[in-house]
């Protein structure tokens, strides 16, 4: 399959090159398309194709910081008139500005950041479709200064190998005693079961889900395998039941994410994964599930109809016959016009941890919190503040019940791979 695809693009003029990678990345496929624009590069260097690298780059998900230097390069020849299907232009759009300014916000290069973000506003016409995102970058970049001013009294630790690697690793589920991890990640597996298992998109394998036993010395064991993955399809584990015996998985099936659900039985593992029903699926994605340390509520993330933005936080109750209800949409002050994600219910009862990119964002998502009243209300979200949140994204936050320590998934600091498991100690409890 890639021999031919390889043949084929060999074999086409510059021309249909061009055409063919800028199909791909209109549709998504980064992952294929790069290697074409790169080579496309060498045979004619042009501030174009360096905007065409770079912006790819800036969406596979990965090595997205490789694609800095490219739009470096297109921002010295931009110009206003610009035909994006055309081979022929030498020169780069003003939407460089942009993500040269994104480039440079993910590194925390916050005056580089401005100055971009500035620039493609002063460059851009008033009714630029990316104009409310470089207004919304500035403003991200203004709450990073003042959170990075006020940092929190914590201890962010890479939680290091053997659960991180080379790729992508996330979405951390905790048992209570913290001894027992699962998570989501991308690498490869030993055993080679998913060799050229690649997703096109992202240039990465699938997603696989893996446990991890603490040992009695305290180190983290070489994670298992789960073994209910399938190689060329998305299994990530999202949270687990109160009683330990479930595991919720996000899935993907017909170009829809779904969540499911799997039971473990002694003997015989973890069950196939059964679609959660009752009002919690849709025709729509949905991205996330948790439940309440009662069992009796579950959250979870969907981008249906009749929400505030574009992913938000909905939520059922159980129902006397062990359904869920009717999926209820959380509202303000929760969900808003952009993306809520990842929630977490902590045991005590009133406290949700979230991921949002709509609130006071530093910057892509950050960890948010917020508490019931006496009177069922939520309060306003809080940012739980740098240096646990960054200006990339930080997400899946898990919080032990003694509030002293989490989990969570991070694109900051000292990441081994394109996103780590990370572990927060408090050098005082929370608030």
């Amino acid at each position: 399959m890639l021999f031919t695809l390889v043949f084929k693009v060999n074999a086409q003029s510059f021309r249909e090159q061009f055409t063919e990678a800028n199909l791909l990345t209109e549709d998504g496929y980064y992952g294929l398309a790069i290697p074409i624009w790169l080579d496309l590069l060498k045979e004619k260097p042009n501030a174009n194709l360096n905007y065409k690298i770079g912006r790819s780059y800036l969406s596979l998900g990965i090595d997205r910081d490789r694609g800095l230097p490219y739009l470096l390069k297109a921002s010295k020849d931009v110009k206003n008139i610009y035909d994006p299907f055309s081979s022929d232009f030498k020169t780069a759009p003003v939407e460089t500005y942009f993500y040269l300014g994104k480039a440079y916000h993910i590194q925390t290069s916050l005056d580089s950041a401005e100055f971009f973000y500035q620039k493609f506003l002063d460059d851009a016409s008033k009714k630029h479709f990316l104009r409310p995102e470089a207004e919304k970058g500035l403003v991200m970049c203004e709450v990073a200064r003042e959170l990075m001013a006020n940092p929190v009294e914590a201890e962010i630790v890479n939680i290091g190998s053997p659960i991180n690697s080379k790729f992508a690793e996330y979405s951390p589920i905790v048992a209570f005693d913290e001894n027992t991890l699962y998570f989501t990640s991308r690498k490869a597996r030993t055993d080679g079961s998913n060799e050229g298992k690649i997703e096109a998109q992202t240039g990465m394998y699938y997603e696989d889900m893996y446990v991890s036993y603490r040992s009695i010395s305290g180190i983290w064991m070489e994670p298992e395998l789960l073994n209910i993955n399938v190689a060329d399809q998305h299994s990530s584990v999202v949270s687990m039941s109160p009683d330990g015996r479930k595991l919720y998985i996000y899935k993907i099936f017909g170009g829809v994410g779904n969540i499911y659900e799997s039971e473990f039985t002694l003997g015989t593992g973890w069950s196939p994964p059964a679609l959660v029903g009752s009002n919690v699926n849709s025709t729509s994605n949905e991205f996330f599930a948790t439940v309440t340390a009662d069992d009796q509520r579950l959250y979870f993330v969907s981008d249906r109809k009749g929400g505030i933005g574009g992913k938000d936080i909905w939520y059922a109750q159980k129902l006397p016959n062990g359904d869920w209800g009717k999926a209820i949409n959380m509202g303000e002050p929760i969900n808003t016009p952009d993306d809520e994600d990842a929630p977490y219910f902590h045991p005590d009862g009133k406290t949700m941890y979230f991921s949002s990119n709509g609130h006071k964002s530093m910057g892509g998502y950050d960890v948010f919190y917020s508490q019931l009243d006496e009177n069922s209300n939520w309060s306003t979200p809080k940012n739980l503040g740098y240096p646990i949140n960054t200006t990339d994204d930080d997400h899946s936050y898990i919080s032990t019940p003694d509030g002293k320590r989490a989990y969570y998934s991070s694109k900051g600091a000292n990441s081994i791979g394109s996103t780590d498991i990370y572990v927060v100690q408090y050098k005082d409890e929370e608030d």
